[in-house]
C-alpha cells in the first residue's frame, strides 16, 4: 500500500514538472512575394525568401519583411501554445507594369515618345507617373492615351486597331484594277472565241456554197446529157448531202460564235 503511495506521488509530481518546463511556444509560415524578400522576427532576421513552421514565443510577434525596390511590410500578429499561423504578404514594388496588346500584333510602342517596343508588350520597373502612349502600325489609325501610373499598379491595355482611309481606298483602287484587269481577259477570251467561231463558220459557209454550186452544175448537166443519166444523178445526190453536211457545220460555228459575242457584249459592262 505504501508503495503504490509512492508511485502515485511520483506520478504526479512528474506531471507537474513537465507542466512547468514544457516550452510555450507556437509556429509561423511566411510566404512573401517577392520571393526574395527578408523576413525578420521580433527585430531579428530569420531567413530569406520563406520560411515555414518557424518557432516564436507566444504572445505577441513581431513580423517585418523587406525587399529590395519595394515598401517593407510590418505586422504585430498574435501565438498561442502550439498554434501554427500562415502568413502571405505582398509587398509593394516601387515600380509599376504596362502590358499592352494589339489587334494585330506587331504595333510601335512609344512612351512619352520613346520607343519601347512592338505589341505585345509586357515590362515592369516602370516610374509611376503620367504617360503619354502612341501605338503605330502601318495601315491603321494611330491611338494615342495619356493615362496615370501609380506606384505599384499594374496597367493593362487592348485594343483593336482600325484601318486607315487611305489603306482603304488603296484597297478599293487594287479592287478596281483587278476588276478592270478581269474584265479585259474575259474580253480577250469571249472576242477570240467568237471571232474564231465566225471565222470557222464562214469556212464551212463556202464550203456549202461550192458544195451547191457542184449540185447545181450536175443538175444542169443531167438536163442537157443524151446518156450516163445515174452517174450525173449520183453526183447531184453526192453534192447535195455534202452541202448539207457541211450547213449543219456552219450554223454549229455560227452558234458558238454568237455565245462567245454575247459573252464579250456582258464583259463590256461587267
Amino acid at each position: 500500500m505504501r508503495l503504490q503511495f509512492h508511485l502515485c506521488a511520483c506520478l504526479l509530481a512528474g506531471v507537474a514538472f513537465s507542466g512547468v518546463c514544457a516550452p510555450k511556444t507556437g509556429f509561423v509560415s511566411i510566404k512573401p512575394r517577392p520571393s526574395t524578400s527578408d523576413i525578420f522576427v521580433n527585430g531579428e532576421k530569420a531567413g530569406a525568401g520563406k520560411l515555414v513552421l518557424y518557432e516564436v514565443p507566444i504572445g505577441e510577434v513581431e513580423i517585418k519583411v523587406t525587399a529590395k525596390d519595394h515598401d517593407s511590410w510590418e505586422e504585430t500578429i498574435t501565438v498561442a501554445v502550439g498554434e501554427q499561423k500562415e502568413i502571405a504578404p505582398v509587398l509593394r514594388s516601387h515600380f509599376a507594369t504596362i502590358d499592352v496588346i494589339t489587334d494585330p500584333i506587331g504595333a510601335e510602342l512609344y512612351l512619352n515618345k520613346k520607343f519601347v517596343g512592338h505589341t505585345p508588350f509586357s515590362k515592369s520597373r516602370f516610374d509611376p507617373g503620367y504617360y503619354l502612349m502612341k501605338i503605330e502600325l502601318a495601315g491603321f489609325k494611330t491611338i494615342r492615351k495619356n493615362f496615370s501610373l501609380p506606384k505599384g499598379d499594374a496597367a493593362e491595355f487592348a485594343f483593336e486597331l482600325e484601318h486607315t482611309r487611305a489603306w482603304h481606298d488603296s484597297v478599293a483602287a487594287y479592287e478596281e484594277r483587278r476588276r478592270k484587269k478581269r474584265r479585259f481577259i474575259r474580253q480577250l477570251a469571249f472576242g477570240g472565241v467568237a471571232a474564231g467561231f465566225a471565222g470557222a463558220g464562214v469556212f464551212f459557209n463556202g464550203r456549202v456554197q461550192s458544195e451547191l454550186n457542184h449540185s447545181r452544175d450536175a443538175a444542169q448537166a443531167y438536163d442537157g446529157a443524151d446518156a450516163h443519166f445515174e452517174s450525173y444523178k449520183e453526183e447531184y445526190r453526192t453534192h447535195r448531202d455534202n452541202a448539207q453536211q457541211q450547213a449543219v457545220l456552219r450554223n454549229v460555228f455560227y452558234g458558238l460564235s454568237l455565245a462567245g459575242l454575247t459573252g464579250f457584249t456582258v464583259s463590256l459592262r461587267y
